[in-house]
């Protein structure tokens, strides 16, 4: 009913917006008569904005470090933390003191999760 009511002043406001924009310019021709929406109509306040909600959800904040367990990969370990899995490379640099290549990875192992 809240919304409804909500709505209705919304709908108001914009036929007065309509009809004021609707007025003569210099030069110009009027899209319509300014007399179409009833002056009582207009809402004394504007309706509150409409939340959006993100299209995809953040992924969860990064910690410091990830412990390697099986089946782990540095493009599974970036999509888990970042969301993507393009952000293996960051991991593989962060790490290269402990890791001969980027398929060098052992269970157990700790690695360093770089801040995105």
């Amino acid at each position: 009913m809240l919304q409804n009511e909500q709505l209705k002043r919304e709908i108001a406001l914009l036929r007065e917006r309509l009809a004021s924009a609707g007025t003569p310019r210099a030069g110009g021709v009027s899209s319509g008569p300014a007399s179409a929406v009833p002056e009582a109509a207009a809402p004394a306040e504007e309706p509150a904005p409409v939340a959006v909600a993100p299209s995809r959800p953040e992924p969860p904040p990064v910690p410091a470090t990830h412990t390697v367990v099986a089946g782990d990969t540095l493009s599974s370990i970036s999509k888990k933390y970042y969301g993507t899995a393009a952000r293996w490379r960051d991991i593989y640099n962060a790490n290269r003191v402990t890791m001969s290549s980027p398929s060098a990875l052992r269970i157990g192992m700790v690695l360093k999760l770089p801040r995105p």
